[in-house]
């Protein structure tokens, strides 16, 4: 049914509009460390892949994938809806995934898939400026493909009974620039984005000019500091501001 109202809303447009079905994350651990099975897990997302494909959706966005094996059994799964995809992994572990993949190993891992995404990067995570130092990493390993980058807006806390995230829209505009500097070509939001945020985002790149390359110590400035030490590289990050920066109002 999404799909469906996206195709609408996308054809009266008046413009091309690209509808991305997404499609999330098993929820469960694969073998050998957990009961998923690999043929259960392409099974699983190839029916999505169908459903999308049916409902309207020109591209599969699967996104929030944590393990290797998790990316592959959705490529196998598209490949078989005959559906070009994107894929995004969520780095919320020190900079790594959950299940301990760094920026570096996707790139790796994409190279060596028959059935690669037609663009590949982060999305969700801890905070932007954690986001924009995978996507530096990403940038840094030579990608042939488009970069994707789809950072929270803020951190979550919780504010009277619900979780309120703090990224203001001037934040994320921040966000946008210096993804578009670090490499991305799509550039978004994911938990507590809101449509002032994204106003905000194109806004600022479709008026300002894109910078060069930032520097960690430039992303702690302008987004507030990294969640941890290292990028999961073994690079170690700039201190000198706490997370709770000045720009976060």
């Amino acid at each position: 049914m999404a799909a469906e109202i996206g195709r609408e809303a996308a054809d009266k447009a008046g413009r091309p509009v690209v509808v991305a079905g997404s499609v999330g994350p098993t929820g469960e651990i694969m073998e050998p460390m957990g009961a998923l099975t690999k043929a259960s897990a392409v099974e699983m997302f190839h029916e999505q892949a169908e459903g999308l494909k049916e409902g309207g959706a020109d591209v599969l966005w699967v996104e929030t994938i944590s393990a290797a094996e998790e990316f592959k059994a959705a490529a196998e799964a598209f490949a078989l809806a005959d559906m070009p995809w994107c894929g995004t992994m969520s780095f919320d572990t020190a900079g790594r995934t959950m299940m301990g993949l760094t920026a570096a190993e996707l790139v790796k891992l994409i190279m060596k898939l028959p059935n690669p995404p037609v663009a590949f990067g982060a999305n969700c995570g801890v905070g932007a400026s954690d986001l924009i130092r995978t996507t530096l990493a990403f940038s840094a390993a030579g990608p042939e493909r488009p970069l994707i980058a789809k950072g929270n807006a803020g951190i979550p806390k919780y504010v009277d009974g619900h979780i309120h995230y703090d990224g203001t829209p001037a934040l994320m505009a921040e966000y946008a620039l210096l993804a578009r500097s670090a490499g991305a070509t799509i550039i978004g939001g994911c938990c507590g984005t809101m449509p002032e945020h994204l106003r905000a985002m194109r806004e600022a790149l479709e008026t300002r000019e894109p910078g060069p390359r930032p520097a960690l110590e430039e992303v702690v400035e302008a987004l507030g500091g990294f969640s941890s030490a290292s990028d999961g590289s073994g690079e170690d990050a700039p201190q000198r501001r706490a997370r709770t920066g000045r720009r976060r109002r």
